[in-house]
């Protein structure tokens, strides 16, 4: 006599209005072995069904990708599997703004201070050295005992032709721009992941990189007011996003009832972050959701819900 094991299924979430991504920035190991983890078991929870009920969509800097600190293509392709979403946070995490010049330059220098110097990965890297009279593009090799919110000193491969004031700037050239997406999609590609939206590394949202981002994204994201993205105010290159870590479930309660109660899009994201405080706050959000009909969604679902 065959004994059968039946299981009773799970009645899929019912969904009313809105939606939240959940997103993580620059690919760490941990969006694998821990954040990806708890959303495959928040799902098994929720729902039996072949369609994820907790989408994840990661947000990778293809330059951290099967190093030691990041994940593997083959995680990333597990989570694209499952129904994630992979995006694109750079290949190198290059800050596109500005960057202040600490003070005048003479022709001939080649290292001098800069504000952020931090943020500026990947070298050699084209710049371009301006102060509103002169300008010429310059190629940093190198930079110095630099964190990314302070002054720190770049090295040049050959010295600066013109003299600059105070006034003066550097900022990635739109060859930089290009090559960090280019490379990103192209590697992400080779791995067999598809990728159509980005996420601004440091939340640097500005022209001419937001123009040039069309070419090559459906959307793009970074971080601002208002907490909910709604189809009548929306901007496609600058989705609003709220940092997980900065908030309290409180807080994350008033903007999941803005979600319901608007039918908007919110977008909250994190660093891969390991601690007990984050992965609870994810729990509680997931949970949140689901009472409230919200439904977690990819940001190509998102992008497709607010265009409709």
């Amino acid at each position: 006599m065959t004994t059968f094991n039946f299981q009773h299924l799970k009645t899929p979430p019912r969904y009313k209005k809105g939606m939240l991504v959940i997103i993580s920035d620059d690919g760490y190991r941990a969006d694998y072995t821990h954040w990806f983890q708890l959303f495959q078991q928040k799902n098994k929870q929720y729902n039996s069904w072949a369609k994820n009920a907790v989408p994840f969509c990661p947000a990778v800097n293809t330059s951290r990708i099967n190093k030691a600190s990041g994940m593997t293509s083959d995680q990333l392709n597990e989570i694209q599997r499952s129904g994630g979403e992979i995006l694109s946070h750079g290949h190198n995490h290059i800050g596109f703004l500005p960057h202040k010049v600490n003070s005048p330059l003479s022709s001939g220098t080649k290292s001098f201070k800069i504000a952020d110097a931090g943020r500026i990965f990947g070298m050699p890297v084209e710049y371009v050295l301006s102060d509103g009279v002169n300008s010429e593009v310059v190629t940093i090799i190198s930079r110095e005992n630099v964190n990314s919110s302070t002054i720190g000193e770049i090295v040049l491969d050959k010295p600066i032709v013109n003299s600059y004031n105070e006034s003066a700037t550097v900022q990635a050239t739109e060859f930089t721009m290009r090559n960090e997406w280019e490379v990103c999609i192209d590697l992400l590609a080779s791995w067999g992941l598809n990728c159509n939206h980005h996420v601004w590394p440091y939340n640097q949202v500005g022209e001419p990189f937001k123009t040039l981002s069309k070419e090559y994204f459906t959307s793009a994201s970074g971080e601002g007011n208002p907490p909910v993205n709604e189809s009548e105010s929306v901007d496609f290159y600058d989705l609003n996003r709220r940092n997980i870590t900065a908030m309290s479930n409180a807080q994350i309660n008033d903007v999941l009832l803005n979600v319901a109660s608007s039918g908007g899009v919110a977008i909250i994201y994190g660093h891969a972050e390991t601690d007990a405080a984050t992965l609870s706050k994810w729990e509680y959000a997931i949970d949140r959701c689901i009472e409230l009909g919200i439904k977690i969604a990819t940001i190509s679902e998102a992008v497709n819900y607010l265009k409709s």
